[in-house]
C-alpha cells in the first residue's frame, strides 16, 4: 500500500509513528473498531432505531464477533459503539 503524503490525508492520525496506511499493513486480528456519536436528545430515538438497522447489516458480515452500544455515564449525549472483528474485510 502506498503512504498517503500528510496533507493527503482527510483525518489526523493519533500517533504519526504509527499512521493508519502502517497499521493496515500489518497481518493481525482481531480488529476492535470504536465508534463515538454525540446526539441531541431529541434524536436519540432515530439513532436507535439507524444502529438496529445496521446492526442486521453488521452482525451477518464475515468475520464478525460481536457488537456492543454504551452510554457515557458522565454525558448522556454521547454513545459508543464497540465493534471487535476477526477480519478487516
Amino acid at each position: 500500500m502506498a503512504a498517503l503524503k500528510p496533507q493527503d490525508r482527510k483525518f489526523k492520525p493519533l500517533d504519526d509513528k504509527f499512521p493508519l496506511e502502517r497499521q493496515l499493513g500489518i497481518a493481525a486480528a482481531p480488529v476492535v473498531l470504536i465508534n463515538l456519536f454525540t446526539l441531541d436528545a431529541a434524536d436519540e430515538a432515530g439513532f436507535l432505531d439507524a444502529f438496529k438497522a445496521a446492526a442486521e447489516i453488521i452482525t451477518k458480515q464475515p468475520g464478525f464477533i460481536s457488537m456492543q452500544l454504551h452510554r457515557w455515564e458522565d454525558d448522556g449525549a454521547k454513545v459508543s459503539r464497540r465493534l471487535p472483528s476477526s477480519t478487516v474485510d
